[in-house]
C-alpha cells in the first residue's frame, strides 16, 4: 500500500474510507480489503488513513450500457410480462406446497402485490434505457418495488416462509 498519493494528484482524486465505501454502496470493511488485496488504488495518509483513488473506485463500478433498447422496444410490455410471470407463477404454485396453506383471499393480496411489483421494475428499466429520471425521489419506481419488497417480506417472514421460499412463491 502506498504512503502517499502520485505527484500532482488533487486532493478531490482521493476520497475517505466512509466517503469511498458510501460511494460504492459497499461496507468500509469490504473496501479495507480490496485496497489490502490489491483490487483498488489506496494510501495511507500520515496520520493513518485510508485514501482511495476516485478512478481506481470507478473501474470496480458495472460498465455502462448506452443505446439498450428500451424494454419497450424490446417487447417486453407490462401486460406481455404480467401474462408470463401468471403463467410461471401457476407452475410454481404447483411445486410449492408452502403456498398451499394460502387461502383464496392472501392468494389474491399476494398476487396482486406480485403485478404492482413487476410494474415497478419495468418502469424502471425503462427510466434507467432512456436515462431520466432521479432514483433519490419518492415516486421513482425502483423506490416503490423496493417498498412492496419490504412488503412481500414482512408478510412472508409473518408466516414462517424462508427467503427462498418468498422469493420462489
Amino acid at each position: 500500500m502506498p504512503s502517499r498519493p502520485r505527484p500532482g494528484a488533487r486532493p478531490s482524486d482521493w476520497l475517505t474510507l466512509s466517503e469511498a465505501s458510501d460511494w460504492l454502496g459497499v461496507s468500509p470493511a469490504t473496501l479495507r480489503r480490496w485496497g489490502d488485496a490489491g483490487r483498488v488504488r489506496v494510501f495511507t495518509t500520515p496520520g493513518g488513513h485510508r485514501r482511495f483513488s476516485r478512478t481506481g473506485l470507478h473501474r470496480l463500478l458495472p460498465a455502462e450500457h448506452p443505446g439498450r433498447p428500451s424494454v419497450e422496444r424490446l417487447g417486453l410490455t407490462p401486460d406481455r410480462l404480467n401474462r408470463v410471470y401468471r403463467r410461471r407463477a401457476h407452475e410454481v404454485a404447483l411445486q410449492a406446497p408452502w403456498l398451499a396453506e394460502l387461502d383464496e383471499a392472501a392468494r389474491e393480496q399476494f398476487r396482486v402485490r406480485g403485478r404492482r411489483l413487476t410494474g415497478y421494475l419495468l418502469g424502471w428499466l425503462d427510466i434507467e434505457a432512456s436515462g431520466t429520471g432521479d432514483p433519490e425521489t419518492a415516486d421513482h419506481p425502483l423506490h416503490e418495488a423496493s417498498t412492496l419488497a419490504a412488503e412481500y417480506g414482512r408478510e412472508s417472514a409473518g408466516r414462517g416462509w424462508s427467503l427462498s421460499q418468498t422469493v420462489e412463491g
